[in-house]
């Protein structure tokens, strides 16, 4: 009897263990299907909206640049030489308008540095930049917008200073950020709710019956006979079922 019921447990987990492993790697393939659809829709996303975010960017700081430039200029040129205080205020009055622009200076047409809001960061511009009377732009290593040059023209069309401006990604890059965090945290939830509803469905579809159809034909192997599956189904499962069934009764009648 000891034996008997130590078979009869073994076989039970045997029996749990299959049936558990079957679910088990249909739910590591349905996550590994939907995480790699997930992870394609949130890279795509995530590109185009850093690649939006950027266009936005260069085009807002050069029409900044385009705009301030005749107040910025006009401003330094009368007090230059008594002292930059009214410099600083028009330079900020603008830039607080504008988060993308970390920087403003004045340099002359020998590229001579007048002026600079951020002393910290100066930016490198050539004369044959600053002698323009052309905008120029300067782009580092990857292609992104790092400096506008804007020539400030004077009455009567003197061109002896230019405003160069430095253009930063931080907003850009914390926008992106916040896009990544927020479509992770919508794809985790899509992802575990998809999950749900997928298993819900595929086990009442296909694994429950195949359970079924499993435990009923093992009793008939083991000579209960008078067992039937009966399962109405027109597909695989189904046509397993009545070979089941037809086997059953051939057996029974022989």
């Amino acid at each position: 009897s000891k034996y008997k019921r130590h078979d009869t447990y073994t076989y039970v987990q045997d029996k749990t263990l299959k049936r558990l492993s079957l679910r088990f790697r249909f739910l590591l393939l349905l996550i590994g299907l939907l995480l790699v659809i997930f992870v394609a829709i949130t890279l795509t996303i995530v590109r185009q909206n850093s690649k939006t975010l950027k266009t936005n960017l260069v085009d807002e700081s050069r029409s900044f640049a385009s705009l301030a430039t005749q107040p910025i200029g006009n401003a330094f040129e009368p007090y230059q030489y008594s002292g930059t205080l009214h410099i600083q205020q028009a330079v900020s009055s603008f830039t607080e308008l504008d988060p993308h622009i970390n920087e403003v200076e004045v340099v002359d047409t020998n590229a001579k540095r007048l002026f600079i809001d951020n002393p910290g960061s100066p930016i490198s511009v050539n004369v044959g930049e600053v002698t323009s009377l052309d905008p120029s732009y300067i782009h580092d290593s990857g292609g992104n917008l790092v400096a506008i040059i804007q020539p400030y023209v004077e009455n009567y069309g003197i061109h002896r200073y230019a405003v160069v401006y430095g253009v930063s990604y931080q907003s850009v890059n914390q926008s992106i950020q916040s896009t990544i965090t927020y479509i992770i945290i919508l794809s985790v939830i899509i992802l575990l709710a998809s999950l749900i509803v997928w298993y819900l469905l595929i086990n009442q579809l296909l694994l429950r019956p195949v359970s079924n159809v499993s435990q009923l034909a093992l009793k008939i192997s083991k000579g209960d006979l008078n067992q039937q599956i009966r399962l109405k189904r027109n597909d695989e499962i189904g046509d397993l079922a009545m070979a089941v069934d037809t086997m059953a009764s051939s057996l029974k009648d022989d």
